[in-house]
C-alpha cells in the first residue's frame, strides 16, 4: 500500500543517511583519506545505532547484500551481522584509496614529463588500470584470502552429530483474505489436514506457521482440548504459533506467542491438573514497527500503541527453550522465534546462548505477495543460521519455507504458494559461536574507536596549529 510505502521510504531513509552524515563530519575535520579510513568504523556503528532505534525496520544492513556470496558471509560467527558490513566498506575503501594513489601518482608523471619538455601522450582513463592492479593485487589478495580461508575452515568443521526430524506446514493463506466464519473453519481444517499428512512421515517435531492457529488457544478450553487430541494422535511434538490476549475484552492488545506441545504432556495432562497459564510460552519481542505497533507511542502520552493494522503487538520480555523427546527418547532443545524477529541478530543469539541446538522460525509472508520481500527475509535467516551455527527449520504460511544449514545452504525447499509439507534431518549443535556469546562487541568497539581517533586527530590538529602559530 502507498501508506506503507511511504512511511518505510521516509523513515529508513533518514536512518541510512546517518552513515553518510559521519562521515562527512570526518571529512569536513579531518580530510578525505583519513574520513575513508575511519569509514568502516562510522558504518558499522551507525547501523548498529539506529538497529537500536525503535522504529527501525532492520532491512537496510547492506551485509545483508552478500548473503549469496556465502563464503565471504561466513565471518559472521565471530563478528555477526555488522562484521560483513564492516569489511565490505574496507574492501571499497582500499579501493577508493588505490585509485586516490594511483591517480595522484599518474599526475605527477604527467607533470614531470611536460617539465621535462616530453612528449606526452593523449590520456585514457584505462591506462592507469596496470598500475591500479600492481597496487592493490597485495590487498586484495588479503582483503578476499582472510574470508575466504576462513570460509573453508568453517566449512570443514560444521556439526555434523545428532539429528532429528522436523516436518515443516505451509499452509499458503492469502494474508490479504477478508476472514468469515466459514473462512475461519476452512483454514482450521487445512491446517489440520496437511498436520496430518506431515505426522505419516514420523518426524520428531511438526512445526507450523506464524499463528497458524488464529485463537487464543490457552484461554479457550475447546481449541486447546482439540490441540490436545491431535497432538496425542501424531505422535509428534508440535511447534505452533497462536494469539494470546492479556485482556480478554480489549482484542486490540495481543501477544504474537508460540510454544512446541509434546505428546507426552497431551496425554498426560488431565492427572497434572495444572492451569493453561503455567505452559511456557514464547511471546514475540521484536513486533514490526509502525505496522504492530506505534513507536514512542508511551512517550506521547498515547494510551496504546496501535500500528496502522489496528492493533497492538504487545512485546515479550523472555528468551524461551522448549524441551521434546525424540523417537528415541532422547532431549531436544529447540526455540522459536516469530517473523519479524529473524532480523534480530541478538534475539536469536540470546534463544541459542539459553540451550537451543536448532531454530523454528515461523512466519506470516503473504503480506509480500510474490515480491523480493520473501528472500529478502529468507537471506536474514541465512545470516542468523550462520552467526549461531545452528540449522533453522522455517516455515512461512505461502513461502518460502524451507530447511538453512549452518553454513547458509537451503535445502528442502518447499514450492512458494502452494499447500505443501516437507520432512529433513536436521543436524543438532550445543556449542556456542563467538558472536553468540559475545553479539554485539564489534559495533560497541568501533563506537569506541570513532571516538578515539576522533580525539587522536584533533590533538594532531591542535599541536600543527600551535607549532606553526608559535
Amino acid at each position: 500500500g502507498f501508506l506503507n510505502f511511504l512511511v518505510t521510504n521516509v523513515s529508513q531513509s533518514l536512518l541510512v543517511m546517518c552513515a553518510f552524515l559521519g562521515h562527512w563530519v570526518f571529512l569536513k575535520r579531518f580530510g578525505w583519506r583519513r574520513s575513508l579510513w575511519a569509514l568502516p568504523f562510522i558504518w558499522t556503528a551507525a547501523e548498529w545505532l539506529k538497529h537500536l532505534t525503535p522504529h527501525d525496520f532492520q532491512v537496510s544492513p547492506i551485509a545483508n547484500s552478500q548473503i549469496s556470496v556465502l563464503w565471504f558471509a561466513q565471518m559472521a560467527d565471530v563478528f555477526g551481522l555488522w562484521g560483513v558490513s564492516f569489511w565490505l566498506i574496507l574492501v571499497n575503501v582500499s579501493i577508493a584509496l588505490t585509485i586516490t594513489n594511483v591517480w595522484e601518482t599518474f599526475k605527477v608523471s604527467q607533470t614531470s614529463s611536460a617539465n621535462s619538455k616530453l612528449e606526452t601522450r593523449n590520456f585514457h582513463p584505462l591506462s592507469i588500470l596496470p598500475l591500479f592492479l600492481k597496487k592493490w593485487i597485495l590487498q586484495a589478495v588479503f582483503l578476499f584470502g582472510l574470508p575466504l580461508i576462513y570460509a573453508f575452515w568453517s566449512y570443514v568443521n560444521l556439526p555434523n552429530g545428532q539429528t532429528v526430524r522436523v516436518a515443516l506446514v505451509q499452509t499458503n493463506e492469502d494474508s490479504y483474505a477478508k476472514v468469515d466464519a466459514a473462512m475461519f473453519n476452512k483454514r482450521i481444517e487445512t491446517v489440520l489436514q496437511l498436520a496430518n499428512d506431515a505426522a505419516k512421515a514420523q518426524p520428531d517435531l511438526i512445526v507450523l506457521p506464524e499463528s497458524a492457529i488464529p485463537v487464543p488457544i490457552l484461554q479457550d478450553s475447546l481449541a486447546f482440548k482439540t490441540l490436545r487430541y491431535y497432538v496425542d494422535n501424531w505422535n509428534a511434538a508440535l511447534a505452533i504459533g497462536f494469539v494470546d490476549y492479556p485482556d480478554t475484552t480489549n482484542r486490540k492488545r495481543l501477544y504474537n506467542s508460540a510454544m512446541v506441545f509434546t505428546p507426552q504432556l497431551a496425554r498426560e495432562w488431565d492427572k497434572l491438573g495444572v492451569p493453561t497459564s503455567e505452559l511456557k510460552v514464547y511471546r514475540k519481542q521484536n513486533p514490526l514497527p509502525v505496522i504492530e505497533y506505534m513507536p514512542y507511542a508511551e512517550a506521547l502520552g498515547f494510551k496504546d500503541a496501535l500500528g496502522i493494522n489496528g492493533a497492538e503487538i504487545l512485546r515479550g520480555a523472555e528468551a524461551h527453550v522448549f524441551a521434546f523427546a525424540d523417537h528415541f527418547d532422547k532431549e531436544i532443545k529447540t526455540s522459536a522465534t516469530i517473523c519479524w524477529e529473524q532480523m534480530f541478530p541478538e534475539t536469536q543469539a540470546e534463544l541459542t546462548e539459553t540451550g537451543a541446538q536448532f531454530l523454528c522460525q515461523m512466519n506470516n509472508d503473504g503480506w509480500f505477495g510474490n515480491s523480493v520481500g520473501q528472500t529478502l527475509l529468507l537471506n536474514m535467516n541465512r545470516m542468523r543460521a550462520i552467526e549461531n551455527r545452528r540449522t533453522i527449520a522455517r516455515v512461512s504460511n505461502t513461502g518460502i519455507s524451507t530447511f538453512i544449514d549452518p553454513f547458509g545452504r537451503l535445502y528442502g525447499t518447499l514450492a512458494a504458494h502452494t499447500e505443501a509439507v516437507g520432512t529433513e534431518g536436521v543436524v543438532l549443535n550445543s556449542e556456542l559461536t563467538f558472536f553468540t556469546k559475545y553479539k554485539a562487541w564489534l559495533p560497541k568497539l568501533c563506537c569506541l574507536t570513532l571516538v578515539v581517533l576522533y580525539v587522536f586527530w584533533w590533538q594532531q590538529q591542535v599541536q600543527a596549529f600551535v607549532t606553526k602559530l608559535f
